[in-house]
């Protein structure tokens, strides 16, 4: 199997394929913080590029996928498995602003959404914190970061048992059309509000 070369009309030989997948290999660890095994990277370039020995994951373990109607319903759900014993973590896509911690070490309540406020993680050069107020790099691990919602930036790369993620509304669902558009602007990443608006269908854009 080949990679087509979109309007060169070409389709990109092996070499090329084997420096893709090695590039993927650096993008795991160096943005996940995590090395894969080769049966993996096949996986996953069976997914994106060609066939390989290693089949896509199919499906077979069971996950606990819900909806809920509020922040506060799911901060619930989640504080609950992190009482019987599961990692969990809230976490948000970067929709707000993200400030600096008050002179006191506390964090201010950033992610708010109507009656519910949360502050995000420690920014990762905050030095004083207040007592049970984990440094970024802890609050994966540290009890104290359950009382927090996790920015992407400290979230990735890590695994738990449960995750409650908050959209906000840089990515929404048009129920009318039944596709995902993305809106920069909402955004508090730089790079992000740069680039233009998003239509992530994957039946328009493919």
């Amino acid at each position: 199997m080949r990679l087509y070369a979109g309007s060169s009309g070409q389709f990109v030989e092996d070499t090329v394929l084997n420096q893709i997948a090695g590039k993927l290999k650096n993008a795991f660890f160096s943005h996940f913080r995590y090395n894969p095994p080769h049966a993996e990277i096949n996986s996953w370039q069976n997914s994106l590029i060609r066939r390989t020995a290693n089949v896509l994951w199919e499906g077979n373990e069971s996950f606990d996928f819900k909806i809920l109607d509020s922040p506060q319903a799911l901060e619930e759900a989640i504080r609950k498995k992190a009482a019987e014993g599961y990692t969990a973590r809230m976490m948000a896509d970067f929709c707000w602003k993200w400030s600096d911690p008050r002179p006191d070490g506390a964090l201010e309540e950033d992610v708010v959404i109507g009656e519910y406020r949360r502050p995000w993680n420690a920014r990762p050069e905050a030095t004083r914190l207040a007592k049970g107020i984990p440094k970024a790099s802890l609050w994966a691990h540290l009890p104290g970061g359950i009382d927090q919602v996790g920015c992407i930036y400290t979230a990735q790369g890590f695994e738990f048992d449960y995750a409650g993620v908050i959209y906000g509304r840089d990515l929404l669902y048009r129920f009318d059309r039944q596709d995902w558009v993305g809106d920069n602007q909402r955004s508090y990443d730089t790079v992000v509000k740069r680039s233009g608006r998003m239509d992530l269908n994957r039946s328009e854009t493919a």
